[in-house]
């Protein structure tokens, strides 16, 4: 299983793309760091802006966003949850070995979040998790989120829209025979299979159902970063 067999590279990739100079990036990597740091700066946002106790990561990976905000944030408690066994036993040995008391991980479905007796302030679905997921999870992922965010609550969803250049992003990610279905934005690696127009599920239903609305929306590198809010009218309000 791909989600299974990757896991230490993701701890230091995103820093060295940070960490280079942006003319020695490429398009694509530049791309990717422009849509990294707009999820860093609307989490930041939205931790400063309201009473956020308590977060989860849905598709957390090992965990590299809650990681740096549980250093930054050790009032706040984080649940890292993702549906691959090495990934969290990559973050769980990175949780003991740093001693971060803050971070609870747990491997699970996202589409079972239901299942856990907790309430959170702020749900992401960072760097197009959404989209990796099958059309019955996210359908079943979408549904359980009303039962485990708090009332005023926050959802980030982080999502792939550029598939004008996702067969190039493919080729330089390794996967240079990746199949697309521009109609239906699907990426099929052979490895795993990637929605890159993920909007046109979790906007109509988010919206449609008149429980969520939208509180910012930006756009840049890869694709786009929404945020949500908990409410019970279709109102545009920033975080």
């Amino acid at each position: 299983m791909y989600w299974d067999s990757t896991s230490d590279w993701r701890l230091s990739y995103y820093n060295e793309l940070h960490n280079r100079k942006k003319k020695d990036l490429s398009m694509i990597e530049l791309a990717e760091r422009e849509l990294d740091e707009l999820e860093y700066y609307i989490i930041t946002q939205v931790l400063i802006d309201n009473a956020v106790r308590k977060v989860c990561d849905l598709g957390c990976g090992v965990g590299r966003q809650i990681l740096y905000y549980a250093s930054n944030y050790k009032n706040i408690e984080f649940w890292g949850i993702d549906i691959s066994r090495v990934q969290i036993e990559t973050l769980k040995n990175v949780i003991q070995k740093n001693n971060v008391k803050n971070i609870v991980a747990l491997q699970m479905d996202a589409a079972s979040i239901k299942d856990i007796n907790q309430r959170f302030d702020l749900i992401t679905l960072l760097n197009n998790s959404f989209g990796c997921m099958g059309k019955v999870q996210q359908m079943r992922c979408l549904e359980s989120l009303e039962s485990v965010i708090s009332t005023n609550g926050r959802l980030v969803i982080s999502c792939f829209n550029r598939l004008d250049l996702a067969m190039e992003a493919y080729q330089e990610w390794g996967f240079p025979a990746a199949k697309i279905d521009y109609d239906n934005g699907v990426v099929n690696t052979g490895e795993y299979i990637s929605c890159w127009k993920t909007e046109s599920l979790f906007l109509p239903y988010l919206i449609g159902s008149n429980k969520w609305s939208i509180c910012e929306k930006k756009t840049v590198g890869l694709g786009t970063v929404y945020v949500f809010r908990r409410r019970g009218r279709n109102t545009y309000e920033k975080f």
